[in-house]
C-alpha cells in the first residue's frame, strides 16, 4: 500500500480530473484504500500514537491551530477504525485505514521532516477524507460522547 506515486492528475472533490488538489487526494485514496492490508492495519496500530505523541506535533500544534485540528481528526479516525462495537463500511474503513497510512509515512508528496509545511498534504487528505465520509465520522464521534455522557443527562 505504501506507494507514493502521483499517477493521477490534479482535480476537485466532486471532479478528480478537474483543477485543484483534493481531486488527485481523493483519487489517491480512493486508489490506497482498495490495497490496506492486515499488516497495514498493524502498522497503524504501532505508528499513529507514536505520531501524535512526536515531540515535533505537539510543538507545532501549540503555535498553529490547524496542526491541533489535524491531530483531533487522526485521533477521531483512529478510535473508529479501532472501534470493533461500531458498524460501519468496509470501504469506509479501507479510505480511513489509507489516509492514516498517509499520514504516518514520513516521505509523501510533502516530506513530513521539512519545517512548517511537512504536514500539509496530511491535512489535505484528511480534510479530503472528511468531505467524503465525515457525516459519519460525526456521527461516531457524538455516539460516543452519549456513551461517555454521565448518567441523566
Amino acid at each position: 500500500m505504501q506507494d507514493n506515486s502521483n499517477g493521477s492528475q490534479a482535480g476537485d472533490a466532486e471532479n478528480p480530473r478537474g483543477r485543484g488538489n483534493s481531486g488527485f487526494f481523493k483519487e489517491r485514496l480512493l486508489r490506497d484504500a482498495d490495497k490496506v492490508t492486515d499488516k497495514d492495519m498493524d502498522e497503524l496500530e504501532r505508528e499513529i500514537p507514536k505520531k501524535i505523541s512526536s515531540f515535533e506535533l505537539k510543538s507545532l500544534a501549540a503555535g498553529t491551530e490547524w496542526i491541533g485540528t489535524l491531530l483531533d481528526r487522526v485521533k477521531a479516525l483512529y478510535g473508529l477504525l479501532r472501534d470493533r462495537e461500531y458498524k460501519m463500511s468496509v470501504k469506509n474503513k479501507a479510505l480511513i485505514a489509507a489516509a492514516l497510512l498517509y499520514f504516518v509515512l514520513p516521505t509523501d508528496v510533502i516530506p513530513d521532516f521539512i519545517p512548517g509545511i511537512g504536514y500539509i498534504d496530511d491535512a489535505m487528505v484528511l480534510g479530503v477524507l472528511w468531505k467524503m465520509i465525515g457525516d459519519e465520522v460525526e456521527a461516531y464521534m457524538s455516539s460516543r460522547r452519549g456513551l461517555n455522557a454521565p448518567a441523566g443527562e
